[in-house]
């Protein structure tokens, strides 16, 4: 079991349910760049979340880099062992 930290890009997924994340380019700067099927990139920013509960294990940027992944049509990072601890913001 693994404990994952799910950011959702809730407003997109919510009103388009037919569009999906199809990659992830996490940056050094704790920038995601989340690629949409419909062909929309958008850039989060997670810089003001590096403080807030579990999102501090983000603080690492190598853990911010090396553990993002897509899962469940979110951005998440795969961050422990328990999957019963995860942060989900919308």
């Amino acid at each position: 079991m693994h404990e994952f930290l799910h950011f959702y890009v809730g407003t997109l997924l919510h009103f388009y349910a037919s569009i999906y994340i199809v990659q992830v380019a996490p940056q050094k700067a704790y920038t995601v760049w989340v690629c949409f099927a419909d062909g929309k990139v958008t850039v989060y920013d997670l810089k003001t979340y590096l403080d807030k509960g579990v999102f501090r294990k983000l603080k690492d940027i190598s853990i911010f880099i090396k553990k993002c992944k897509i899962m469940n049509d979110t951005l998440a990072w795969d961050v422990g062992d328990n999957c019963e601890d995860f942060l989900i913001l919308g």
